[in-house]
């Protein structure tokens, strides 16, 4: 699967607007748009299966002696 790029406000690539979806097929050097900013890299959606990161940190010991 082709990861998922978003056009930057004030730019046009591919012949596709602002907010519209563009994949590294679409164009010949992904790489510079990212770069120079005109296009943004979708993050991938995480699974269903995933659990957040554990949280819980010991507290110390509030008492002064």
């Amino acid at each position: 699967m082709a990861k998922k790029y978003i056009v930057a406000d004030g730019f046009i690539v591919a012949g596709k607007g602002a907010g519209s979806e563009i994949t590294e097929k679409d164009v010949e050097r992904i790489d510079i748009l990212v770069e120079s900013g005109r296009v943004i890299p979708v993050s991938a959606k995480s699974s269903g299966t995933m659990k957040a990161a554990n949280v819980d940190v010991p507290k110390e010991d509030d008492h002064i002696g």
